[in-house]
């Protein structure tokens, strides 16, 4: 059955914890939009919905389509099946605000135990905290699935290898949770504290990349395809570690320069507005 439906879907794989968990997201997702909405409370807009759906969409993508196939032939398909988890989909995912929205969905009594690790960051220096340790999880987490070791398990291994993508997903949620702001939810970092968070994890993955790139051998256990050599397969994976993973990071630190500038710049005027009124 496995083989007729691989064949008909041209290399897609019909996985069921992966569909099942997808469909289980949306549908807490759109159930506690829906429930926020009638008790007139703030709920996801258009472009948070648009975000979820594109990030469940970029996983299933990353472990269904070919791709998955071919992460087992080149390095470079499988360094791009983990960006797409690690820098893509969590980030869109953190942007459709998922827990508030999640949290609507479900009953009380869960949601009362679900809010607690929550309660326990209303201090700056809690939230600075599990700020830091978000970073560190996400490079460590990021640097050991590296190892080559490991790395050669999960090509060998395909449960492991699952427990490697999942771990991805899992972190990069955490990370993105710490650096993205948030609305309508509990408390987050500041604009410099969202930009160290961001600069932390773009050198952690800049770090690996330069590893791969520069190692003296090959590190894992491919062989190459046609006049691909397992070296530029290395090579190659490296850059996409180095360019296209760092776009989003990149577009975060942009957009809060951004908004550092426009609150300057509102600060200066308001402090303008109170000069002119105190004259007058």
């Amino acid at each position: 059955m496995t083989d007729v439906l691989h064949g008909l879907l041209g290399g897609w794989h019909a996985e069921p914890v992966p569909l099942i968990a997808a469909a289980a997201a949306v549908l807490i997702y759109d159930t506690g939009s829906r429930r926020l909405a009638a008790a007139g409370a703030e709920h996801p807009s258009r472009t948070q919905k648009a975000c979820l759906a594109s990030g469940v969409a970029i996983i299933l993508v990353a472990l269904l389509s070919p791709l998955d196939e071919l992460a087992l032939q080149l390095q470079w398909v499988h360094m791009v099946q983990h960006v797409l988890l690690l820098v893509v989909a969590a980030p869109l995912i953190v942007l459709a605000r998922p827990w508030n929205t999640g949290m609507a969905a479900l009953p009380p009594r869960l949601r009362r135990i679900l809010e607690i690790p929550e309660a326990a960051l209303r201090t700056h220096a809690r939230r600075v905290a599990a700020a830091t340790a978000a970073v560190v999880l996400f490079v460590g987490v990021l640097w050991i699935w590296h190892i080559p070791a490991l790395y050669d398990l999960t090509l060998r291994d395909s449960a492991v290898h699952n427990v490697e993508h999942t771990a991805f997903l899992a972190v990069g949620l955490v990370f993105w949770t710490a650096a993205l702001p948030r609305r309508g939810g509990g408390p987050a970092l500041g604009m410099i504290g969202r930009a160290v968070v961001v600069l932390g994890g773009t050198i952690g993955s800049w770090m690996l990349a330069v590893y791969i790139g520069y190692a003296p051998s090959v590190l894992y256990s491919y062989s190459g395809q046609g006049s691909l050599t397992a070296s530029a397969d290395q090579q190659i994976a490296a850059g996409v570690m180095w360019i296209p993973a760092s776009v989003p990071f990149l577009v975060v630190l942009v957009a809060l320069g951004a908004s550092w500038f426009e609150d300057d710049a509102r600060s200066a005027a308001a402090e303008l507005g109170t000069r002119s009124e105190a004259r007058a």
